[in-house]
């Protein structure tokens, strides 16, 4: 059973309430009366009623009361609740009861919040019983009323509604004759609604000043109806004044927990009234036309069935967000699945199944379209509901505030833009904690060019303008450019030859960000724009050379793909841009980004930037134009400063505006404070930069950030290494910087660490300001040392770091701060001025080390199970971290794959040896650590089950979602090591090496063994030969390919299997149909297939394949 206490909001008071309780708590009622100026013994026993009618006085009764009697029952055997709830008011009496505040600080919060709305007699608020919401917003907007909102959704059938007065008096008219009541609430003001929004902005500065704690017991949020997260207090309870009550939805969240029992603390028993009324008939309506949620039901319910009816493999026991691509639907069966449905609804379009994404979406369009026909059948016959956790739910439609919500009330900057992700792969550096290593160890990743990429020695000439040469031997790059786990992605081998690098290694990384902020891909949302700086397509060249040879098929090698690829796999729905400005790209794409975020267009932004240098053209061309170095070094600022060194590379970060990451309880690496992006115009020549306009850019984007450019300790310049090039850039910077109060300024450059990323440099630069400001250390800067003549360090303001050394705040009372510079060829510049972030201060967490905690890890495979294991196991030795911080970043920041391990630790020792065990692959559940592979038709744990329960259980695919940490024992989501990809070689070879009839031929070879036709073998000579054949479609190798996996994880899409389909044909003189592809997913369910009804051809067919020319052979000698 789950005791569940809820406590009742400004309605309850009445004369008398609280008889009995004063006397018990002498020195809580003597310390309400001190902050309150007046007896609330007196206020609540004697009244009069008008005074206990004003918000200035109600409010407070109730709260002592509630609070009162809640500590009364709490003493009582068995009388501390599992979890908590309040109604409006009532929320602060619930954040009492959970600790997040004593009994004083939450009655001088109530007391403000209060006198507060009591000053805003802006509105008015009625209470309609008898319609559902959804008719009523129907009429309201028919008649024009938009600007009355719902201000608490109390019951199926009692809503209130708050607004400007005059609204609201329309409002009341036009529904009192369908409704059974509409009665006054407050006639003078319209809480729950924008009409409080100056309330709340000043609420949430008052509540700046309060010390919450975290809650020891779950409490339900009155905008969310869900639990508090971390982070989210008290943001909260500033909506709340401006957004609706959402009782409904909270009483259908508390009747998902296990056998509830409520208890109304507080004056009356109107809270025990709405949740009878609403447990009366969840979720549907006892009486009257159907609601739209009858009506999502009922659509949910015949779309399976049809599914059922259909497409009988697939069952119906499917929940509402099950994705439509991964049903594996055939072409066929979509429509029969659409005929089915028109025989109930009439017609639908033929696309419906490729315009909506999941089985949700075609609820809801059914919902819309054919509601008449969707009532008449929820009137004719009782449907059978699906599983709670399997209906569909669509919160009723509420109009939005005209205005945006006030801030989270906590002293952070506004206008700041947090990067909450991180994640990157440079040249010596497999990632960003690699590169900090790096840059700490004062190293260059520049080294001579050897054969991996291109025959180098070709085109090196020690001349001059000797047309195809280039003097240069030097380039700074990537180890694994070539490596990519396509499918990781769903992707084929094949396609995955044909992407530009430059596609493949951003996909990897945007993940590894999101993974470094603690997200997944359901986590991040929807409503996210990806940005990214490119400028080259070396590879496009590359492979479209080799397929005007023949030698390859033409490439998936466009730029704008590489945006697009992110969008596709993440499901994104933002804008998807790759931005080319030359090398100023990827700063660019950061200020685009940090634009839209601002705006409001997006909710989240994924940046970043990608170089890869894949073809010599780039190296001759640059040469030709006398801008690479001839020494191999990029000397920024220093005397031997002769030009750049090329060099590979990709960053990328998750960005949120910086008060929704801190409720949302995001990591926080840095903050974005401004930026700025602008054309140098005319100049002396195209290529030619112009100080004045470098320098109207910084101060630009010094003015967007809001702080004064004194406070900025150091820049990372663009700093390309050129005599001139230099110097330019720092009188622009002098001119927009001007002196600090306190010595000079630091400033430097990574590109002599790592060459010049071009497109990637910027990104790369604020990378490493990022890990300046998380080391507070100051990386030296190779080569400057003599200084550049041209540039006067001697006199001026700046000064290059020659050694790793402490970073000094220039006042203590202000945070570390840095400007990053990025110019790009042809004269369109950009500068960021970021600070690193101090986290608010918060009440010290409890029980840090106390009580045992659920750890899950999972992978698409078991070694990049054993791998990760060993990889977080190596990381947590080094860099130690709270154990529930671990345990709640890989329960909540991790997605769920099919293999997986799972234990319960309760110290760090404890955790080492399990993630031990787990990267030595053995079996190890007599040990505790329990591993498995999650099937289809999972389980939903209830979450009360013991630790190692759920542990065992999640192992063999059990749902966890309704498990929660106990109180005191749930931890933050931290930056952990990221998913091991696998490193699969695709490039394209010009001559070939490894060409797809060649893997046909080895699949056949492999079939055709011996002629040994024993049952056993002829299965397993059957099972290697659709192995290879399934590789060759998709240029994979056959051990890749495993048999119990679904097709559509290898990326075989409608067009790869009729492929397939040919060739097994082919092979064994069958006729089989796309259908029978699309059934059978698996290449073990194929396989099984075909020995039951095919025996006999496979076993005649068998010997023979291996010599017999199959079709795509033919082709390729055509």
């Amino acid at each position: 059973m789950t005791t569940i206490y809820v406590f009742p909001g400004h309605g309850s008071q009445h004369v008398g309430i609280g008889s009995g309780l004063f006397s018990r708590f002498p020195e809580l009622v003597a310390e309400a009366d001190s902050i309150l100026g007046y007896s609330i013994e007196e206020l609540c026993l004697g009244g009069p009623t008008d005074r206990l009618a004003d918000n200035r006085f109600a409010q407070p009764a109730v709260y002592t009361v509630s609070a009162l009697e809640y500590l009364e029952r709490v003493e009582r055997p068995g009388g501390r609740p599992d979890i908590v709830a309040g109604h409006s008011l009532g929320e602060y009496t619930a954040l009492f009861a959970a600790g997040a505040m004593d009994f004083g600080t939450g009655l001088r919060v109530v007391a403000r919040r209060a006198q507060l709305m009591n000053n805003r007699p802006t509105g008015s608020m009625v209470s309609v019983i008898g319609i559902a919401p959804e008719r009523i917003r129907a009429r309201l907007d028919e008649a024009g009323l938009n600007e009355v909102t719902f201000a608490c959704l109390n019951s199926p059938e009692q809503t209130a509604l708050s607004g400007p007065e005059e609204s609201i008096r329309a409002a009341a008219e036009l529904l009192r004759p369908d409704a059974t009541a509409v009665f006054w609430v407050s006639p003078t003001t319209a809480p729950h609604s924008p009409c409080m929004a100056e309330a709340a902005e000043e609420l949430g500065e008052f509540l700046r000043s309060v010390d919450f704690r975290g809650p020891e017991i779950p409490v339900v949020a009155n905008v969310t109806a869900r639990p508090y997260q971390t982070g989210e207090l008290p943001s909260l309870l500033v909506r709340q004044l401006v957004e609706p009550v959402r009782w409904v939805d909270t009483v259908r969240y508390l009747e998902g927990l296990e056998r509830p029992h409520y208890e109304e603390i507080g004056p009356g028993a109107v809270l025990t009234g709405l949740i009878e009324a609403t447990r009366a008939a969840p979720p549907d309506r006892p009486a009257g036309e159907d609601s739209r949620e009858d009506l999502l039901a009922t659509a949910a319910d015949l779309v399976r069935e049809a599914i059922a009816r259909k497409a009988p493999r697939l069952g119906g026991a499917m929940p509402p967000t099950t994705l439509l691509i991964d049903l594996g639907l055939s072409s066929a069966e979509m429509i029969n699945i659409l005929v089915e449905l028109e025989g109930s609804l009439g017609p639908l379009p033929v696309t419906l199944f490729f315009e909506q994404p999941d089985l949700a979406g075609i609820a809801r369009y059914l919902a819309d379209e054919h509601r008449p026909a969707l009532a008449g059948l929820a009137a004719g016959k009782a449907r059978p509901r699906p599983p709670r956790d399997q209906a569909v739910k669509e919160a009723p439609s509420i109009t939005p505030p005209a205005r945006r919500a006030p801030a989270a009330p906590a002293a952070l900057p506004e206008n700041a833009i947090a990067v909450v992700g991180m994640a990157g792969r440079f040249p010596g550096a497999a990632d960003v904690h690699a590169l900090w290593d790096l840059l700490a160890a004062g190293r260059s990743a520049v080294r001579e060019l050897s054969d991996e990429r291109w025959e180098h020695r070709r085109y090196i000439s020690a001349g001059e303008g000797q047309s195809g040469t280039t003097y240069s031997r030097w380039a700074a790059l990537l180890s694994d450019v070539d490596r990519f786990d396509s499918f990781f992605f769903r992707i084929s081998p094949g396609e995955a030859e044909q992407m530009d690098p430059q596609q493949r290694i951003f996909l990897e990384t945007v993940y590894e960000a999101l993974q470094d902020g603690g997200h997944t891909r359901q986590s991040i949302g929807r409503d996210v724009g990806v940005y990214v700086g490119a400028m080259n397509s070396d590879y496009g060249v590359l492979s479209a050379q080799g397929a005007l040879a023949g030698a390859c098929p033409f490439p998936y090698a466009g730029n704008y793909q590489i945006a697009n690829r992110v969008s596709y796999f993440l499901d994104l729905h933002g804008p998807s841009l790759t931005v080319d400005t030359a090398c100023s790209s990827s700063l660019v794409a950061v200020h685009l980004a940090c634009e839209a975020l601002l705006a409001g267009s997006i909710s989240t932004a994924i940046v970043g930037g990608v170089n890869v240098l894949a073809h010599p053209a780039r190296h001759i061309q640059y040469a030709t134009m006398e801008t690479l170095s001839r020494t191999g070094r990029c000397s920024t600022f220093g005397r031997d400063a002769d030009g750049i060194v090329l060099g590979e590379g990709v960053a990328a970060f998750i960005l949120k505006p910086l008060e929704r990451a801190v409720a949302d309880g995001d990591p926080v690496h840095g903050v974005i404070r401004g930026s700025w992006t602008g054309a140098e115009g005319r100049t002396n020549g195209f290529t030619v930069p112009s100080p004045e306009a470098q320098s109207a850019v910084v101060a630009r984007a010094i003015e967007r950030a809001g702080v004064p450019a004194a406070t900025i300790g150091y820049v990372e310049a663009h700093g390309t290494g050129t005599p001139l090039g230099d110097p330019i850039e720092i009188r622009g910077l002098s001119r927009a910087l001007g002196p600090l109060d306190s010595g000079a300024r630091a400033v430097g450059s990574v590109k002599p660490n790592i060459g010049h990323l071009e497109a990637a440099a910027g990104a790369a630069g604020l990378v490493k300001v990022m890990l300046q400001f998380r080391h507070k250390q100051l990386a030296t800067s190779l080569y400057a040392d003599p200084a550049n003549p041209f540039i006067d360090f001697a006199g001026g303001s700046f000064y290059v770091p020659d050694r790793l050394a402490e970073w000094p705040r220039v006042a203590p009372d202000i945070p570390r701060r840095a400007g990053i510079s990025s110019f790009g060829l042809g004269g369109v510049n950009a500068h960021v001025v970021v600070e690193e972030f101090a986290e608010p201060p918060v009440e010290p967490r409890r029980h840090s080390t106390a009580g045992a905690q659920l750890f899950l890890l999972s992978a698409r495979t078991p070694q990049a199970l054993r791998e990760y294991a060993a990889r977080l196991g190596k990381w947590l030795a080094a860099e130690r971290r709270e154990l529930r911080d671990v345990a709640e970043t890989l329960r909540t920041g991790r997605e769920e794959f099919a293999e997986r391990a799972a234990f319960v630790a309760r110290s760090h020792r404890e955790l080492a040896h399990a993630l031990e065990l787990v990267a030595g692959g053995g079996s190890a559940d007599a040990a505790g650590v329990y591993t498995g592979t999650a099937g289809g038709g999972a389980e939903q744990a209830t979450g009360n089950e013991p630790l190692a329960e759920l542990a065992r259980r999640w192992c063999r695919g059990a749902d966890l979602s309704r498990y929660e940490p106990p109180p005191g024992q749930r931890g933050r989501r931290v930056p952990l090591p990221t998913y091991p990809f696998a490193d699969a070689r695709h490039w394209v070879e010009i001559p070939g090496v490894f060409h797809y009839d060649s893997a046909v031929a080895a699949g056949r070879a492999a079939a055709g063994r011996d002629d040994d036709r024993e049952p056993a073998r002829l299965a397993d000579r059957l099972a290697d030969y659709l192995r290879g054949t399934a590789a060759a479609v998709i240029k994979a190798r056959p051990d890749e390919l495993a048999g119990n996996v679904d097709m559509n994880e290898y990326g075989f899409d409608s067009v790869l299997l009729a492929r397939l389909s040919g060739e097994i044909n082919q092979g064994l003189g069958l006729a089989l149909t796309m259908t029978v592809l699309y059934e059978h997913r698996t290449l073990s369910a194929l396989a099984a297939y075909l020995l039951t009804e095919h025996r006999h051809a496979v076993a005649v067919a068998l010997p023979d394949i291996a010599g017999r020319p199959s079709r795509t052979e033919d082709e390729s000698r055509e």
